[in-house]
């Protein structure tokens, strides 16, 4: 399976969740969740790490990464 990145655009005190099945790391990343599941499009995703992310973090995988813009 193609790592694939969801993210909302929704803040919480200027973190944004993350979710993928791969694993992201360094500064402004901090791991919440493992094994979680989400449903976009219809499609059921599973074992997901979910992560909270800063907003630098979130522009840098916009720009470099296969991502979709989710609702959660």
């Amino acid at each position: 399976m193609a790592t694939t990145i969801f993210y909302s655009e929704t803040s919480l005190n200027g973190k944004y969740q993350v979710m993928t099945n791969g694993n992201l790391t360094g500064r402004g990343v901090k791991k919440v969740a493992s094994n979680c599941i989400t449903t976009q499009k219809g499609a059921i995703y599973s074992g997901l790490n979910r992560f909270w992310v800063s907003a630098q973090v979130l522009e840098d995988l916009k720009k470099n990464n296969n991502t979709e813009r989710a609702c959660f």
